[in-house]
């Protein structure tokens, strides 16, 4: 902390001045308004990404009653007889 004020008396105002203007425009120094502008994109890409993943999970759990409704389609349809027959075949 020292060492900055130090430096502080040692440019000066314009000395400050003109290092605050290149951190500026090298982007090592950002505004409020573009900090906060981030922020709500990262917010809003958040958002997404866990809505995008809570309706991929629904999917999933509908492909999966679909698939276990096949199987029991399939369970039942092998379990009737065939044409003819009186004993239904063996699964």
């Amino acid at each position: 902390m020292d060492n900055l004020i130090e430096l502080g008396g040692r440019l000066g105002p314009t000395g400050l001045l003109s290092v605050v203007v290149i951190m500026l425009l090298t982007g090592r120094l950002v505004t409020r308004a573009a900090h906060k502008q981030v922020l709500e994109e990262r917010d809003y890409w958040r958002d997404t990404a866990l809505t995008a993943l809570q309706a991929n999970r629904e999917h999933l759990q509908a492909q999966l009653d679909a698939l276990e409704f096949g199987r029991t389609s399939t369970h039942l349809i092998r379990s009737l007889p065939l044409d003819g027959d009186d004993v239904a075949p063996a699964p």
